[in-house]
């Protein structure tokens, strides 16, 4: 089967100013996901960060320096960025530059910032080769923006290094697709093997190359036939007109050069990339081998979390596949950019060209994946944003709804211009609230002046919790939040939903994160509205509420339930205060 391959000639200038451009979209997404990168890593009023899941990035890294240790001990993920975050850590605490646990997490949120940019620049890549130039361009420039993708490589996570690896088996796929070496089967494993040592489930890209190989062997007949350039660069000395005329280069004829453009032999070239996966993946977590047991019981947690749900975050929320095509994704990917990511996809569905065949390798099994299990965490889509941002580009340049081309292409801008906006405009508002004072620190700041008060909370400190004590690491510092009480500068009362304890108890404060009242109020739960009957019988007034939602000027953008891991650095602090008729307290 032949399959075609649009040619752009461009001229010097043209190329020149391609690479400018690049550049720019290059620094604009380096810049998002740098600004505010310092939010709510441990300091000394607490030693976790506002992110849950950071401490077993960092704070594993960290550990395994000080024990000499190289087993994490923890596999309810891949080892692969625990061992990044240790590699680099320890050669920045060998030069001085870090020796304290905030210092690691900020070593593990810069890796994460290198692999969020350099997924954009691997989109272009995607983009050029199985499109053209602009697609690339653009679907990269969709990507430097998502608000998703920008806020989530703020963290010390596995979404965005996995999200990258897997962006970088899909180029090495594209290649198959379109000039087939070995290499590019060694590299689709290995970048594959690399995607599951982050996190499991992203290795299923791999089925992306087998997918182009298949689509090169078998020479499947597909209804729209090859793959064509479906704009051109109009910057240039070759016109829109003109572009028509150039013959496409054809992959795979047979005065093509075999040694190049030719698959190799089905056997030996699937085998290799099954082969350097697997390579890459125990090499990048080997004690998933040497550590067995350990490995299969956090693996198994991790299965049966995900199939059983989270609490009470995902009770009541509807089919799964809905929830995050309708609450998640409008949020990660913005509104405009989901309905044209949408009409991508639909439309690949309708021409079944080879490289829509091959993307779809991996967006339908996936999108089931995160889909059908009972855990529906925003992040779990991130693995799916450069390919929705490339379906996106690939649909507007490939319009033809006008004549002539000129209103096409002015068409295309306005739409393009639009939905850049939109997204930038919302990225805008999310990154800023990384820079401003958190919640959690203001509500402590605040408390200050009443030291030695007691404290009502419904649970013993975590990410959620205003810093009233450093320990703030739910069950992980359990132990010391327990044997620090002597010296705690609060009267802590952990209550729970039990009004029997509030009542006897009577703490002259209660402070509470919407962390933990989201779901019962959502839920209406007769918990949640006993406590607050509770609250008002005993005499407890509201008198401070802290927010730093998205705003863009002075509005919120955000609704007010958002899903539970995007309202990480903005989650509402309620502080109750027990009226005057109740224990007199100092100021």
């Amino acid at each position: 089967m032949a399959i075609e391959v649009g040619v752009e000639p461009m001229n010097p200038p043209v190329r020149w100013k391609n690479r400018l451009a690049l550049t720019l979209i290059l620094l604009l997404a380096f810049v998002l996901r740098l600004y505010g990168l310092r939010w709510g890593i441990p300091n000394a009023q607490h030693l976790h960060s506002y992110h849950p899941d950071e401490f077993d990035i960092a704070g594993r890294a960290a550990w395994m320096l000080a024990r000499g240790d190289l087993n994490p001990h923890f596999f309810n993920y891949g080892s692969l960025t625990i061992y990044l975050t240790f590699f680099v850590g320890t050669i920045a605490f060998a030069l001085g530059f870090i020796n304290d646990l905030g210092g690691w997490h900020l070593v593990a949120r810069l890796i994460t910032v290198v692999f969020g940019t350099l997924t954009v620049g691997v989109v272009f890549l995607i983009g050029r080769t199985l499109c053209n130039e602009t697609v690339g361009r653009v679907a990269a420039m969709f990507l430097a923006v998502l608000p998703g993708h920008v806020v989530h490589s703020h963290y010390a996570t596995v979404d965005v290094p996995a999200t990258f690896f897997i962006t970088l088996s899909l180029l090495s796929a594209a290649h198959i697709l379109t000039a087939p070496a070995m290499r590019w089967y060694a590299l689709a494993g290995l970048s594959a093997g690399w995607a599951g040592a982050c996190k499991y489930n992203a290795g299923i890209v791999m089925l992306c190359a087998f997918a182009a190989h298949i689509v090169r062997v078998k020479g499947l007949q597909f209804r729209a036939g090859a793959d064509r350039s479906a704009s051109a660069e109009h910057a240039g000395s070759i016109s829109h007109n003109e572009l028509s005329t150039v013959k496409p280069q054809t992959v795979g004829e047979p005065d093509s050069e075999p040694s190049t453009l030719n698959p190799p032999p089905s056997g030996v070239a699937l085998l290799l990339t099954l082969f350097a996966a697997a390579v890459a993946f125990l090499l990048s977590c080997p004690y998933a081998l040497l550590d067995f047991p350990q490995f299969h019981k956090n693996f198994m947690e991790e299965w049966r979390h995900v199939h059983q749900g989270h609490g009470l975050i995902f009770v009541n929320t509807g089919n799964g596949f809905w929830y995050h095509l309708t609450f998640n994704l409008p949020i990660a990917l913005s509104a405009p950019l989901l309905v044209l990511s949408v009409l991508g996809f639909l439309g690949s569905l309708w021409e079944r060209k080879p490289r829509d065949w091959m993307l779809a390798a991996f967006v339908v099994p996936y999108f089931f994946l995160i889909g059908s299990v009972q855990v529906r965490f925003l992040r779990y889509t991130l693995p799916l944003t450069p390919l929705l941002a490339l379906y996106a580009a690939q649909w507007i340049e490939a319009w033809k709804w006008t004549r002539p081309p000129d209103g096409q292409e002015l068409l295309r801008r306005a739409v393009r211009s639009l939905a850049l906006v939109y997204a930038l405009l919302y990225t805008l508002a999310h990154v800023a609230v990384f820079a401003r004072p958190d919640p959690r620190d203001a509500a402590a700041a605040w408390m200050q002046q009443y030291k030695g008060a007691s404290v009502g909370l419904l649970q013993i400190p975590w990410f959620q919790t205003p810093p009233l004590t450093e320990f703030n690491g739910g069950t992980k510092t359990k132990a010391q939040f327990e044997a620090e009480r002597a010296r705690w500068q609060y009267k802590f009362v952990i209550t729970g939903w039990d009004t029997s304890i509030l009542k006897e108890k009577r703490p002259q404060f209660f402070v509470m994160s919407e962390f933990e009242w989201c779901e019962e109020k959502r839920l209406q739960r007769k918990e949640w509205t006993a406590f607050l009957r509770a609250l008002k019988a005993e005499g407890y007034i509201l008198v401070k509420t802290f927010a730093n939602p998205p705003r863009l000027w002075g509005w919120r953008v955000v609704p007010s339930y958002v899903p539970h891991d995007w309202l990480y650095p903005f989650p509402s602090v309620r502080i109750y205060r027990l009226g005057t008729s109740g224990t007199a307290l100092r100021k």
